[in-house]
C-alpha cells in the first residue's frame, strides 16, 4: 500500500466512526422521546433497556451508514482543501482521480457490508427490537404467532380461515377450507380443530368435512380423527405472508416468499418485491454520494467551505427524499418495483459521474478529442 493510500484511510477512519456514533446516539436520544413513559409505567428493567438499544444496532447501522460515509469524504476533503493539501498533491503530479481511488475502494467495501446486514442480520434485528418493544409495552410476543388469518389462493379459488398459526413449529388450530369446482362452486368444506404441514401437505385432526352436491345442498358430514390432505400444499408462511411486513424477512425467506407470487395478488405482492430490489439498490448509494462529495465538496476558497458543506448535505437530503418517494410508489404499486427503486440510483448516479468527470477533468479531456478529430477531418 502506497503512503497516500495508507495516509488517505487513517484520516478517512476518524470521522467515519465519529459520525456512525453520533447517529447512533442521535438514534437512542430521539427514540427515548417516545419510549420513556412506556419505560416509567412499566417499571422496565436496565438489562432489557440495555438490549433494547444494542440489539437494533445492525438495522441502524444499515440505514445510516451511506450517509455517514458521505460525511465523512466530506469532512476530509473540505479540510484538504482549505489547508491546501489537495493543491499540493496536484502540483506533485497526483490528479485529483488518484485521490479518489481510496474513496471509492473503501465505498465498495461499506457496499460489502450493507448487503451483508441486509441478507440476515439487519432484518433479525429489527425483529428482536420489535419482540423487545412488544414487552415494553406489556404486550405478548406476536412475531411467529398469526391469529384469525384468512387467506385465498389465487390459482385454485381455495379459501382458508385459521383461528391461530404458528411458524415455529408450522401448525395451525381451528382451521375451516373450503375447496370449489372448476365453475367456482362450494365442493368441499373442512374444519378441523387443529392442524401441522409436514412433508409439504398438512395433517389435520378433529376433522368434519363436508361434500356438497351440484345443486349446492351438502351431504352427511363426516366425522374423522385424522385427515391427511396432500391436495393442500399452502404452507403456513404462504397463509400468512401478506400478514408479515417485508422489512422483517431476512433476504433468503423474502426470495422465496417472491417465488410464490403467482399465488398471490399482485396488490399484495408490490412491497415485497420493492423491498427486495431495494436491499439490492441501497447499497450503491455509498459510490453515487462519493461522486457528489469529490463533485462540490472541493473548494480552495476557504471562504466558500460552509457553501460547499451545505451543497453536500442538500444532494443527501434530495436523494434521500427522491428514494424514499419512489419506494413508496412501488409499494402502492403506482411504479413498478424494480423502477421505482432503481431510477434514483440511476439519475443521481448519472448525474453525480458527469460531476465528479467535470471535476477531475474528464469532460475538458473528452471535449478536447472530440475537437481534436473534428479538426482532423
Amino acid at each position: 500500500m502506497k503512503l497516500i493510500d495508507r495516509y488517505i484511510l487513517t484520516t478517512l477512519v476518524r470521522p467515519l466512526v465519529f459520525c456512525l456514533v453520533a447517529f447512533y446516539c442521535l438514534f437512542i436520544v430521539i427514540d427515548l422521546f417516545d419510549t420513556l413513559p412506556d419505560i416509567i409505567k412499566n417499571k422496565t428493567g436496565f438489562w432489557t433497556l440495555i438490549q433494547y438499544y444494542i440489539l437494533p444496532a445492525p438495522a441502524i447501522f444499515q440505514e445510516v451508514i451511506p450517509a455517514a460515509y458521505f460525511l465523512s469524504v466530506i469532512t476530509v476533503l473540505v479540510t484538504w482543501s482549505g489547508s491546501r493539501e489537495l493543491t499540493s498533491l496536484e502540483s506533485a503530479g497526483t490528479g485529483l482521480a488518484r485521490v479518489a481511488i481510496p474513496f471509492f475502494l473503501v465505498s465498495l467495501l461499506v457496499m460489502g457490508i450493507q448487503f451483508g446486514l441486509f441478507y440476515r442480520l439487519s432484518p433479525q434485528a429489527g425483529a428482536m427490537r420489535q419482540a423487545i418493544s412488544d414487552k415494553l409495552e406489556n404486550r405478548p410476543g406476536v412475531s411467529n404467532l398469526f391469529t384469525k388469518v384468512v387467506y385465498k389462493n389465487p390459482t385454485t379459488g381455495a379459501l382458508w380461515y385459521a383461528q391461530k398459526i404458528n411458524l415455529e413449529n408450522n401448525t395451525a388450530k381451528q382451521l375451516e377450507v373450503l375447496l370449489p369446482d372448476d365453475l367456482g362452486r362450494d365442493r368441499t368444506k373442512i374444519f378441523a380443530a387443529r392442524g401441522e404441514f409436514k412433508n409439504g401437505y398438512w395433517d389435520f385432526a378433529g376433522v368434519r368435512k363436508v361434500e356438497f352436491n351440484r345443486d349446492g345442498s351438502s351431504q352427511t358430514p363426516q366425522d374423522l380423527v385424522q385427515l391427511d390432505a396432500p391436495f393442500l400444499n399452502e404452507s403456513p408462511q404462504q397463509l400468512v405472508a401478506v400478514m408479515r411486513p417485508a422489512v422483517g424477512m431476512a433476504w433468503p425467506e423474502l426470495k422465496n416468499f417472491l417465488d410464490m407470487a403467482p399465488l398471490i395478488s399482485s396488490g399484495k405482492i408490490a412491497p415485497y418485491q420493492t423491498e427486495y430490489y431495494y436491499r439490492m439498490a441501497y447499497p450503491f448509494m455509498c459510490p453515487v454520494l462519493c461522486l457528489f462529495a469529490f463533485a462540490l465538496a472541493i473548494n480552495h476558497d476557504r471562504r466558500s467551505k460552509a457553501t460547499a458543506v451545505f451543497h453536500c448535505i442538500l444532494v443527501l437530503a434530495f436523494f434521500i427524499l427522491c428514494l424514499e418517494f419512489s419506494k413508496n410508489l412501488g409499494n402502492g404499486k403506482r411504479l413498478s418495483p424494480w423502477l421505482a427503486v432503481w431510477s434514483p440510483i440511476l439519475l443521481f448516479g448519472a448525474a453525480g459521474l458527469y460531476l465528479f468527470s467535470e471535476r477531475v477533468g474528464w469532460v475538458w479531456n473528452l471535449r478536447h478529442f472530440i475537437r481534436q478529430g473534428q479538426n482532423g477531418r
